[in-house]
């Protein structure tokens, strides 16, 4: 993964130059994770591409790592002892 595409994760960002099918899938999840809804037009371009089922995959493998990350955060739960974190936030 490019630097530039880590850099548009950190800043909560669709990454830029992305295949047309991997850019609805950010679209999708980050519609998904911010206004916990898919526009019908995201929802059409995503499922041309994947399916409805594809769609679910996504939305059901997003979730879980949101409500996990969501988890460790509440727990504050640490990195192993010895380990390192170069995420700043």
């Amino acid at each position: 993964m490019s630097d530039e595409v880590i850099e548009a994760i950190h800043e909560r960002r669709a990454p830029v130059g992305l295949e047309a099918g991997d850019a609805g899938v950010v679209k999708l999840v980050l519609e998904l994770l911010r206004q916990y809804r898919i526009s019908d037009a995201i929802f059409e371009a995503v499922g041309s591409q994947v399916g409805n089922a594809g769609i679910i995959d996504v939305m059901v493998v997003a979730g879980y790592y949101d409500a996990l990350a969501h988890c460790l955060q509440a727990l504050e739960v640490e990195l192993p002892q010895g380990t390192q974190s170069t995420l700043t936030y």
